[in-house]
């Protein structure tokens, strides 16, 4: 979902339209549930119906391919590299972008 399609997203859906990826969604995730009273295999078992659930929704309201690299203009593989160079490349990548394009992610 680019900047343009989230606006678009938002204005029709308003408040109950959510939007997040990677961490910040297993971490929201993870919030709506009681770990302490899952198994291992419920978790897995939810944590798999959630990602089938997101793939639905974005491929319909996208008409995109879920975790097709074409649809993000930067990807890291951070099984490889550790969270710190993650955010170093983050951060230099920041600082080239265009003014305009910083400015509006700010």
């Amino acid at each position: 979902l680019d900047e343009k399609e989230y606006q678009h997203m938002y204005e029709k859906y308003g408040d109950a339209f959510k939007a997040s990826m990677g961490a910040e969604a297993i971490k929201d995730l993870l919030a709506e549930i009681d770990l302490e009273k899952l198994s291992t295999q419920q978790a897995t078992l939810l944590l798999r119906r959630k990602d089938k659930e997101r793939r639905t929704y974005f491929t319909y309201y996208t008409d995109k391919e879920w975790g097709a690299q074409s649809n993000y203009d930067l990807s890291l593989n951070s099984a490889y590299w550790s969270v710190a160079q993650c955010v170093e490349m983050l951060k230099a990548a920041y600082e080239h972008m265009p003014r305009g394009e910083a400015e509006e992610t700010s």
